[in-house]
């Protein structure tokens, strides 16, 4: 059987078509882990290494589970991620909050401090070191399992950042201040219907943000100035339909900050900023 053949035969016995795409990706990327061109070797006979892990993986697929848990890697600003059932799997729309935080320290000085909240994986805080390797990154993250995960990741990546295993600010030392806070917290309403890809297989504490979906950002914010220096940022992903939530949380908390929200790329409310006398 040529890789062609197999492709084809495969995509002709999806019940979902809507996996089509999956299944090519994941084919394409057994191979380029075997060091093999599919798209040159298309026609030749299929390495007998790949047939096993391409079957069990569209098996896996279509019992809905996450693409990136299947491959064991999530691809996020360029660097892959190894990624498992104990962390969310990044989004895009995570990877347009970086890059707006980036955008705003490329007009500031150097030696800035930053703390990212709940980071999982350490998608956020190892990649800001990457692309800005001057930043002192700090992450916490209530999850050992996920702390080990993100110190993989930042040791797989040659990323400098200091993880502390800490329930949002409760192991953080209430003398270290920061320059920027960045948190992608869960933002789900407890009872919101979701795909069972999601729901049946990503950590519900890294979904789920109480009845409304905003207790993160209410605990968060209430503490953060504690943990801010004086000219500082907070940046927050949320949810399409909470901006006015948020914010209302926000003026709560930060009377005088001057707040921004941002849409993502698909112009949903996704990102919102609070300037504590930064500019």
């Amino acid at each position: 059987m040529t890789y062609k053949q197999l492709l084809k035969q495969t995509i002709a016995n999806l019940q979902d078509r809507e996996l089509e795409s999956s299944v090519r990706f994941l084919l394409l990327a057994y191979c380029q882990q075997a060091n093999i061109d599919l798209y040159a070797d298309y026609d030749l006979e299929v390495d007998v290494s790949i047939i096993d892990k391409f079957h069990q993986a569209v098996v896996k697929l279509c019992d809905n589970q996450p693409l990136g848990y299947i491959l064991g890697y999530e691809t996020f600003y360029g660097y892959d991620f190894v990624v498992n059932e104990s962390v969310f799997i990044p989004r895009n729309e995570t990877e347009e909050l970086v890059n707006e935080i980036l955008m705003i320290l490329d007009e500031s000085p150097d030696q800035l401090t930053g703390l990212d909240i709940g980071t999982g994986s350490g998608v956020i805080a190892i990649t800001l070191n990457k692309e800005k390797p001057s930043l002192a990154m700090y992450a916490c993250d209530i999850s050992q399992t996920a702390l080990n995960l993100a110190i993989e990741n930042a040791n797989k990546l040659s990323a400098s950042v200091a993880f502390v295993l800490s329930d949002l600010f409760e192991k953080i030392p209430g003398n270290k201040k920061f320059d920027f806070i960045v948190c992608n917290p869960p933002y789900i309403k407890n009872d919101e219907l979701l795909s069972s890809s999601v729901v049946d297989f990503e950590p519900h504490t890294a979904l789920f943000g109480g009845k409304d979906g905003l207790d993160f950002y209410r605990k968060i914010l209430s503490q953060a100035k504690d943990y801010l220096e004086p000219n500082s940022f907070l940046a927050f992903e949320i949810g399409y339909d909470q901006a006015a939530a948020v914010i209302a949380i926000v003026k709560e908390n930060f009377v005088d900050a001057e707040i921004e929200l941002k849409q993502d790329i698909n112009g949903k409310d996704r990102m919102i900023f609070v300037f504590n006398n930064w500019r």
